[in-house]
């Protein structure tokens, strides 16, 4: 196979002119697929924090029956060997049916995507420049991840929440689905966290903040996107829950932390407003929602939650409604 400098140079731009996520990794299946005649070519993305199935995002195939090529999953014995060896994986199939390469890609200390090419009697120059342009991707992945998150907690960060809200907001205004699930925005405060700082000193408040996170990212589904908001603050992105399993998630939250033994300050409990994501709002109003949703529960006894509606159909609280042009962002 003879490939230009140009061609790769090509690819690599087209590659890493993306900044997010997706779109780098779909890009690097459109020039794979492009560079090296891929009979199939698909990528994997890693689900439940680097611990649970694959889910797959992209596939192309050049007419081969796909019943004859193995699916990528985590029970497939090559697919569990590349992540776990964290390196790229050749297999030579029998017969008539081409040579299989997997390959991990790695996002901080999880594995985020597996890449799944099948290709005819590929040459070591070949793997070799498919190796290349994935760890391009990769580095490309791990800076854009590092932009997102908050440096403490490792949560995703305010600016990130910002642009994942308006995506969301776009996306919903463009479904005209009456099936859609409701999607919420959860808003969650450590009740009493001044006087954590104030009694035990800065370091102790750090780590109970490093503690909550981990006791959220343990108890929120992982498909629930979860943001630290500022100080004490933290939102959370629910998609596709009723209002019943939504209850329960909160309730299954606020217990684990009601719970946990935090070190020297013992127990923390938190407060949390949610409010239904709705694209005939804005972002802002559904944020302030939200808050108000919160601040009742603070202003009602703490370590409890509520959803913002339910205030309104029982007129605990006045609708909220942006009175200023100040944004929240």
């Amino acid at each position: 196979m003879n490939l230009s400098n140009f061609d790769l140079l090509a690819a690599v731009s087209e590659i890493t002119k993306n900044h997010h996520k997706s779109k780098v990794l779909h890009a690097l299946i459109e020039q794979l697929d492009k560079l090296f005649e891929c009979e199939s070519v698909s990528l994997h993305k890693i689900t439940n924090r680097g611990e649970g199935p694959l889910e797959c995002l992209v596939k192309k195939t050049k007419g081969l029956n796909l019943e004859l090529l193995p699916c990528a999953s985590r029970a497939d014995i090559f697919v569990k060997q590349c992540i776990e060896s964290q390196q790229t994986i050749v297999h030579a199939n029998a017969g008539s049916l081409p040579s299989r390469i997997l390959i991990p890609i790695w996002v901080g200390k999880h594995a985020h995507a597996v890449i799944s090419l099948f290709l005819r009697q590929p040459q070591q120059e070949t793997i070799e420049l498919i190796q290349q342009l994935s760890e391009i991707s990769a580095n490309l992945l791990n800076t854009i991840h590092e932009s997102e998150v908050d440096t403490l907690t490792g949560l995703l960060n305010r600016k990130t929440l910002e642009l994942q809200l308006d995506e969301l907001f776009y996306e919903q205004q463009d479904d005209d689905s009456d099936t859609h699930e409701a999607d919420w925005l959860v808003i969650l405060d450590i009740d009493k966290f001044k006087s954590i700082n104030d009694i035990y000193g800065h370091t102790f408040g750090d780590e109970v903040l490093l503690l909550f996170s981990n006791l959220m990212k343990q108890n929120f589904r992982s498909s629930d996107l979860i943001f630290r908001y500022g100080g004490e603050e933290f939102v959370v992105i629910i998609r596709s829950a009723d209002e019943k399993y939504l209850g329960m998630i909160l309730n299954r939250v606020k217990q684990a932390i009601q719970s946990y033994p935090f070190p020297q300050v013992g127990q923390v409990t938190t407060s949390m407003g949610a409010a239904v994501i709705n694209p005939k709002l804005d972002p802002n109003t559904v944020l302030e929602q939200a808050d108000k949703a919160l601040y009742f529960c603070k202003e009602n006894g703490r370590n409890q939650f509520a959803i913002y509606h339910q205030l309104i159909d029982s007129k605990l609280i006045e609708s909220a409604e942006l009175t200023t042009d100040i944004e929240l962002f």
